[in-house]
């Protein structure tokens, strides 16, 4: 039904129509003298079907129901277009039963086409949900390489050595796609929704022999009581009663068989996008994590082939080896394990007196990776971390000189970030709490505030830390996407350390002369 018109005129119906205000007043039927010239007189509309007014409801003519029935008139403009073209009856819908002529014995291709649109669309809606949440594990992985990269550049800058290339994005595309469409296979729309098709057609010419056949046993049935003619009106009208019925579950159960079909072969396509996605992610994860571990390395093993990190180095180890040969170091057997680890570090589990409490690492083992401002006790001071030990040298007394120096192994300690409190009268930053275990209590070795920020302290040892313990060869990518052996660490040193050795010799004859 369509309205058109206010209250100086209108149409209504498909085949007729009442105009004039006059003769509108009837539309809206009331018990009430004022209720039939609200649409006319006052320009009131309809109340909604949802409400409870008594009176009889034209949902045409109500201001919320309006849109629901202009919307459902396009389908059935269609439908009823489609049924003019035929020459068929509009009771054609209630009195046919799906497949049977002159219907399609199946879905037609028009619904096929926006089934399978309606499909696609929710197959893209998981395949980008799913892939947002592998693609936030490989930002994150570069943020951290990014900071990382931003850590170690005033080192690099220092010993005047280029850091390692970041490494060269690759496109989604590039990977391969392991998936063949099935349009191409079997067009227009695939194998499987082929085979679902076919067996809906199937379905509806069992359906009409079987009514055919019912037909037939009950005209055996009347054995010929009753003229032919009575016979074929009640099995004409049983006939209807069981298209009524069943003719829309049938079609509902045909509709949702195309479904489907149609959800298996998009399940198909998002698994394969989605697996060349996560080779993607795998990648790039790879990727930033090879690149962190050169970036260390190359810094580590620069001993001897750079004359800045060498000089670094033997500073490093001559502070660490005036702790070593304190007298705290020696008299560590006597001191109370909090004392000691505020001097020294801490002292390792089951080491005997004779043995040294700190693992030893010669010169070449300590080159400085970073470098970083701390206060630490209410003294300021400097951190020097390698990858195998943290030296903090703080001042003694700030005015009359002197300064104290405190020795930690990175593979003994867990790094803890503080929160500071809300309070207004502590104004400091978060703070960094090293800890370890011994004889299964967890006791804190240091508490200080970096200068570079507590999480970004963290992320670095953690970093080295997972450097020194990780195998090289868990980086090696597999050969479904990607680079196979991305990281070949000893030819990259080699090369580092073939271009850095005659930059040693040249600085050491300058000094010499």
């Amino acid at each position: 039904t369509s309205f058109r018109g206010g209250g100086s005129g209108g149409t209504t119906g498909m085949n007729g129509g009442v105009s004039g205000s006059d003769d509108a007043s009837h539309l809206i039927p009331s018990s009430g003298e004022s209720s039939s010239s609200l649409p006319t007189n006052s320009g009131t509309t309809s109340p909604s079907a949802n409400s409870e007014a008594r009176m009889v409801l034209m949902p045409v003519l109500s201001s919320h129901d309006f849109p629901f029935i202009q919307s459902s008139w396009r389908f059935l403009k269609e439908c009823l277009n489609e049924l003019d073209d035929r020459n068929l009856l509009y009771s054609t819908l209630a009195t046919s039963s799906f497949g049977s002529f002159p219907a399609l014995p199946t879905i037609d291709v028009h619904y096929c086409s926006q089934i399978r649109l309606l499909c696609r669309e929710n197959m893209i809606k998981c395949l980008l949900k799913a892939a947002s949440e592998l693609e936030t594990y490989a930002r994150e992985s570069e943020f951290a390489c990014a900071n990382l990269i931003q850590l170690l550049r005033p080192t690099f800058d220092l010993y005047e050595m280029n850091p390692p290339p970041l490494p060269k994005p690759v496109p989604l595309t590039a990977y391969p796609l392991e998936f063949t469409p099935p349009e191409a296979s079997c067009p227009p729309w695939g194998q499987k929704v082929m085979e679902a098709l076919n067996l809906v057609a199937s379905k509806s010419n069992i359906d009409k022999s079987a009514v055919f056949g019912n037909d037939k046993q009950h005209e055996s049935n009347i054995g010929g009581k009753v003229v032919e003619a009575v016979a074929s009106n009640v099995t004409s009208e049983s006939r209807g009663v069981s298209t009524v019925s069943s003719g829309f579950k049938v079609a509902r159960e045909a509709a949702s068989l195309i479904v489907s079909a149609f959800q298996r072969q998009d399940d198909e396509e998002q698994a394969a996008r989605l697996g060349r996605k996560n080779v993607q992610v795998m990648d790039r994860l790879a990727k930033m994590q090879a690149h962190k571990r050169e970036s260390i390395i190359s810094l580590r093993d620069s001993y001897g082939c750079n004359l800045a990190a060498t000089r670094a180095a033997d500073d490093f180890h001559s502070k660490a080896q005036q702790v070593v040969d304190g007298p705290k170091f020696q008299e560590a057997d006597n001191l109370d394990l909090d004392d000691f680890s505020t001097i020294i570090g801490s002292r390792g589990k089951g080491t005997s007196p004779t043995e040294s409490l700190l693992p030893f690492y010669a010169a070449s083992d300590q080159v400085p990776l970073l470098k970083c401002g701390i206060l630490l006790g209410g003294a300021t001071g400097t951190c020097y971390i390698t990858a195998h030990q943290i030296l903090f040298v703080t001042q003694l007394i700030p005015i009359l000189g002197g300064s104290r120096i405190h020795l930690v192994s990175v593979s003994h300690i867990e790094v803890v970030v503080q929160k500071p409190s809300s309070s207004i009268l502590n104004p400091l930053p978060a703070s960094v709490s090293l800890r370890r275990f011994v004889n299964g209590v967890e006791k804190e070795v240091l508490s200080f505030i970096p200068s570079l920020g507590a999480q970004r302290f963290k992320s670095f040892i953690d970093v080295v830390k997972a450097v020194a313990t990780e195998d090289p060869d868990t980086l090696k990518f597999s050969a479904r996407g990607g680079l196979l052996y991305m990281f070949e660490e000893s030819q990259s040193m080699q090369r580092r350390a073939i271009s850095n050795k005659e930059d040693v010799v040249d600085d050491s004859q300058r000094s010499s002369v």
